[in-house]
């Protein structure tokens, strides 16, 4: 049978014994502050590096999507075929798109480059984005349009 021992009489352990502490030490205290602190900082910076890097990337591809439209305009001939330089887009000032049409070197060939550029502002990211295609010369249809017309006078 085991005997209960009286409430009143437990002992408790005393001061000079090593194991017998009733509270955590200040230094303690300000240790596990320091490694909250730090792990708080460290998941800051993980945050703010995600959110920087989402950012760069929907302004990628809003870029690539700009770059696409006035390369496809281009060869719907809503956009004339000649060079441009830093023409903003009509939807948002921030957005300007440069052409710079060369001669391939190719008898009616010519190398079309379309490049979109933002300009990062209050510490945005700028973004740049260049896109290249050989197109015929449209010259040559209007040519050959030409040519058609006389021999049917």
């Amino acid at each position: 049978m085991r005997h209960r021992t009286d409430p009143a009489r437990r002992s408790f352990p005393s001061r000079n014994h090593p194991c017998a502490r009733t509270a955590i030490t200040l230094f303690e205290v300000v240790l596990a502050l320091a490694i909250f602190l730090g792990a708080f900082a460290a998941i800051g910076q993980v945050l703010r590096t995600g959110t920087r890097s989402a950012t760069r990337a929907q302004l990628t591809s809003n870029a690539v999507l700009r770059c696409e439209r006035v390369m496809n305009d281009i060869l719907a001939g809503v956009l004339p075929m000649q060079s441009a330089s830093n023409v903003p887009f009509e939807d948002d000032d921030q957005w300007v798109y440069s052409i710079n049409v060369l001669d391939s070197g190719t008898a009616n060939l010519l190398i079309v480059e379309t490049v979109v550029e933002r300009q990062g502002t209050r510490g945005d990211s700028s973004v740049a984005y260049r896109l290249t295609r050989m197109m015929r010369d449209p010259q040559m249809y209007l040519d050959a349009a030409a040519g058609t017309s006389e021999e049917l006078l």
